[in-house]
């Protein structure tokens, strides 16, 4: 996961603006991960969980048993590292309520 922060950290700096990263970037599904229900997941958990520091920041510091752990539901997915968690809104960002 920290290696896949590092490059897309480079690819954000190459083909970024004054704005910052191209949304296209973020919204990337890099991983897919399955149980009963596929997930994919987009690079800007990825970069999350390294910029707030919730993982160990070298690879040296990483042992090898070191766990992700990943949680969907219809609304929410939530990524649980060591030192923390992130959560990412599922599905259409604008919700109409009549």
């Amino acid at each position: 996961m920290l290696d896949l922060a590092h490059r897309g950290a480079r690819l954000a700096k190459e083909h970024g603006s004054s704005a910052g990263p191209p949304v296209s970037l973020l919204d990337q599904e890099v991983i897919q991960v399955s149980s009963a229900d596929v997930v994919g997941l987009p690079m800007r958990c990825v970069f999350a969980l390294t910029a707030m520091g919730f993982l160990p920041q070298s690879a040296e510091t990483i042992s090898a048993d070191e766990l992700i752990r990943v949680r969907i539901s219809p609304a929410w997915l939530r990524l649980d590292a060591r030192f923390g968690s992130v959560y990412r809104h599922r599905g259409h960002a604008a919700l109409v309520l009549r």
